[in-house]
């Protein structure tokens, strides 16, 4: 076994030895290329090894290392033959003799196996929270200067928060591998570069906070489903912000104003704005601008002068509104609300569809695929002005219940997709039988079946 917790995120180690990153963390040739550079002077190691271990921490490649062959100046690349192992997602390595962790990261590989299933790990939103260097979406002298700005992918993924961490997205391989779903990952970059990948599958899982996307990348998500393709998204405020990707950087345009002749740019601003058009309640039913925070995330003292104590404390059940979808078989629903364990679900951000009792309310929430049914409820902190079902335009604190999964099928004759709208959702995984993980696997088999029942079609 090696040295890497499943469940703790790989940037926690404090203040590592090496600092490391993978040449491309999508590998498909077979070969890995690990870039590594000392972060401080220690002393001579003892005897460096660069290990490689599977999603259950097995070494399944390792070889020796010269220290030499680190540099303090610049990151040098050490490369591993991966040929003959399946897909899945790695983790590489470094230790000394005694087998202390110096450095680690995670990848992807993609073998040879066609897998009906894809996993898609959000790669630019990860580096677009990463600070690594000073700057990263959210601050340092870009943002502060021009909201213009751009990363590079070539840095490691240091100071994420268990949300972005991409150990989430191994906790989701963990379980897709105990529940025998063969499926093969891959990151937002190799899909920017790789669009036609989707072509091998019948069902993409996307699983994370994948924020940040292209348009290369949304245009290959929308063939994808009108061919009949299906998605099963675990995540919220998805496909939000539209970046370019070049070569080995990403960039954006905060500023999200309209500028004639600039804001017509692949990357300039939200999906969701006027000159982009391309909300995300077209695909998926549900959007973070329905939604917002959770409520507990906003203090009880302050929700106070809205919500009753009551209404606080209870604020994080999901109230299941079809009992009878597939999805829910073998769920423990007690007086309709989902059974879960440990931290809620509710966590971070969520997405959502304002109701009319169970059915969506299009009065107020347009743009909403027109064949969406609403799967389970909860009340949140509505995040954006927008109309409440008085038809009040709210600019302050505001509460509402709103439908967080639903069952889309956004083009006629096209496959289904099925969201649930909570960023926490990273946590399912982590749990081996509990209802939370079972409704994981089901959702993305229930989709697998659909696919059946075309092909028999």
């Amino acid at each position: 076994m090696g040295h890497i917790d499943v469940h703790k995120p790989l940037a926690s180690l404090p203040d590592p030895a090496i600092v490391t990153f993978p040449a491309q963390y999508t590998v498909s040739g077979g070969q890995l290329d690990a870039r590594v550079k000392l972060n401080k002077q220690i002393g001579a190691f003892n005897g460096l090894r660069l290990q490689v271990l599977d999603a259950t921490n097995s070494r399944v490649r390792a070889r020796d290392i010269v220290q030499d062959e680190i540099s303090s100046e610049t990151y040098t690349s050490l490369q591993l033959d991966l040929s003959g192992l399946p897909n899945g997602i790695y983790v590489y390595e470094i230790v000394d003799a005694t087998g202390l962790s110096l450095a680690a990261a995670q990848f992807c590989l993609i073998g040879s196996a066609r897998s009906r299933v894809g996993l898609l790990h959000p790669f630019f939103t990860w580096h677009a929270y990463c600070a690594e260097g000073g700057d990263s979406f959210y601050k340092g002298a870009q943002f502060d200067e021009t909201r213009v700005i751009e990363l590079s992918l070539h840095r490691p993924l240091q100071g994420l928060s268990r949300c972005h961490d991409p150990s989430s997205l191994r906790n989701m391989s963990v379980l897709l591998d105990r529940e025998d779903v063969a499926h093969t990952s891959f990151c937002s970059q190799h899909f920017h570069r790789n669009p036609e990948i989707l072509e091998d599958f019948d069902v993409l899982v996307m699983a994370g906070h994948d924020e940040y996307w292209t348009h290369a990348q949304f245009d290959a998500l929308e063939a994808f489903i009108k061919r009949g393709g299906h998605v099963a998204n675990f995540s919220a405020n998805v496909l939000c912000w539209a970046v370019d990707a070049q070569d080995d950087k990403i960039r954006v345009d905060k500023r999200n104003t309209f500028e004639p002749g600039i804001s017509h740019a692949r990357s300039s601003g939200q999906f969701r704005s006027p000159w982009i058009n391309r909300p995300q309640q077209r695909l998926f039913g549900l959007n973070y601008f329905s939604a917002g925070y959770p409520t507990k995330r906003v203090p009880k003292a302050k929700a106070s002068a809205i919500l009753s104590e009551a209404e606080y404390d209870t604020s994080d059940k999901i109230e299941v509104i079809a009992r009878d979808h597939p999805i829910f078989e073998d769920i423990e629903i007690d007086k309709g609300v989902l059974q879960t364990t440990g931290d809620s679900l509710l966590d971070v951000e969520v997405d959502g569809v304002f109701l009319n009792g169970t059915e969506v309310d299009r009065l107020r929430t347009t743009d909403v695929a027109r064949d969406t049914k609403v799967l389970a409820k909860a009340l949140v902190n509505v995040a954006y002005a927008r109309p409440d079902q008085l038809g009040r335009l709210n600019t302050d604190l505001w509460f509402e219940t709103v439908g967080i999964m639903a069952e889309c099928v956004p083009f006629d004759g096209g496959g289904t997709t099925i969201q649930i709208g909570s960023v926490g959702w990273y946590k399912a995984a982590k749990r081996p039988g509990s209802n939370e993980a079972r409704l994981t696997t089901n959702t993305i088999k229930y989709l697998l079946g659909k696919q059946n029942e075309q092909m028999d079609v």
